[in-house]
């Protein structure tokens, strides 16, 4: 039996812990916060986005995840979580426990670890880590724990309120290792937007240029908010942002309709001239968006449709079909779900998980230079090298 030290209770130390723990190892879970798994109980909403049923290399940003992802797809992941209790939906492509509660992850995950005896000692942050012969000495303010292999799960810089706060990085660069410049992804972006229009939702596909060359595309539900644009779509190009220098994103404000809706507009323009330009847009666009869209016009809601030459109803399709707002930055790393950057890539065996420069330890998760979109991707991650770690540990 080794003994095995895992510092980080989230997603990733917790599978891990409970994996080696049902592989024959004593298993001591060290955690800082007085509770694990905290950041786990705001994923998806708080309804725990745990896969993806269309998971692929390409909604990472490094091939890196390849043999992981060979190694544990989303049924493989499905099939592991049957067996700690957690049973399942499918909601579109995105899976979810029966419960659509994140506490029920939560609950259930904790039930595991008091199963096969793992040894949590919460509240107990690690201030060094040092290896002499095959022996880890792992420190925390309280004591020191010796161990045959240590486990490093604990996670990037974002939401540093429930703990993952980037500090704990010390702890590998202290042991050799680098670590990429860390910024937020998956978090909202910022620009000047009326509050008027504060929660108005649409579904349409989302372009982010710099200048002119475009930078990245997804689709799905965009949100408008009080400080700027929110939802999927938004977040997964959001990591891009800080890194250019003139952003702005350009989408389609009619649901489901971009280039396309252009024919649409016309001819309701002319089977209806002698609607107002305000009963016309009640058609096509949310009310809260309407005195918005006249507003970057000059236009009056009761102008009526014929007066309106071809120029300025140009001008009012491309407001509506290619909306164009000035990004001014991102949330940071407080409002993120996951960090972009962490630990070099090279430094780390893509099928273990071992380090390459400090055999017997191990490192998991977010706490690698590795970032999904959203949709399960990034837990999905978390938990799948937990799982190819613990299987290249192996059993007694």
């Amino acid at each position: 039996m080794k003994t095995i030290l895992v510092i980080g209770g989230g997603a990733a130390g917790v599978i891990a812990s409970i994996e080696l723990a049902r592989r024959g190892h004593h298993v001591i879970l060290l955690e800082k916060k007085e509770r694990i798994l905290k950041k786990v109980l705001t994923t998806g909403n708080g309804r725990c986005n745990l896969t993806n049923i269309n998971l692929d290399v390409s909604g990472y940003n490094d091939a890196f995840v390849a043999d992981v992802l060979e190694q544990v797809s989303w049924d493989t992941l499905v099939h592991y979580l049957q067996t700690l209790g957690i049973y399942t939906v499918i909601e579109g492509d995105r899976v979810y426990p029966v419960t659509l509660k994140a506490s029920t992850v939560v609950n259930l995950l904790i039930k595991a670890l008091d199963d096969v005896g793992v040894e949590v000692r919460s509240g107990s942050p690690v201030t060094g880590i040092s290896k002499q012969g095959k022996t880890f000495c792992v420190r925390t303010n309280e004591t020191a724990w010796y161990g045959d292999g240590v486990v490093y799960a604990c996670g990037g810089a974002s939401m540093p309120k429930l703990g993952t706060d980037g500090k704990a990085f010390k702890l590998l660069t202290d042991l050799g290792h680098t670590v990429t410049p860390l910024t937020p992804g998956l978090t909202q972006v910022t620009a000047q937007v009326p509050k008027g229009i504060s929660g108005v939702k649409v579904v349409t596909g989302i372009t982010l240029f710099d200048g002119e060359k475009v930078i990245a595309e997804d689709r799905g539900e965009v949100l408008f908010t009080d400080y700027g644009l929110s939802g999927p779509p938004v977040l997964n190009v959001s990591k891009w942002v800080p890194h250019l220098r003139k952003p702005h994103v350009v989408f389609s404000l009619l649901n489901h309709l971009g280039g396309e809706g252009e024919d649409l507009l016309y001819a309701a323009r002319y089977t209806h001239e002698d609607y107002t330009v305000g009963r016309f847009l009640e058609s096509f666009i949310d009310k809260k968006l309407i005195f918005y869209v006249l507003r970057r016009l000059g236009l009056r809601d009761d102008v009526v449709l014929a007066m309106l030459d071809e120029a300025t109803f140009a001008a009012l399709a491309t407001i509506l079909l290619r909306h164009d707002i000035v990004l001014t930055g991102v949330r940071g790393l407080d409002f993120a779900q996951i960090t972009c950057g962490g630990v070099n890539l090279h430094e780390v065996d893509s099928t273990t998980l071992e380090s390459k420069l400090v055999p017997g330890l191990y490192i998991l998760g977010e706490a690698l230079n590795i970032n999904g979109i959203c949709g399960g991707y990034n837990l999905h991650w978390a938990m799948s090298s937990a799982l190819c770690m613990s299987k290249a540990i192996g059993g007694i």
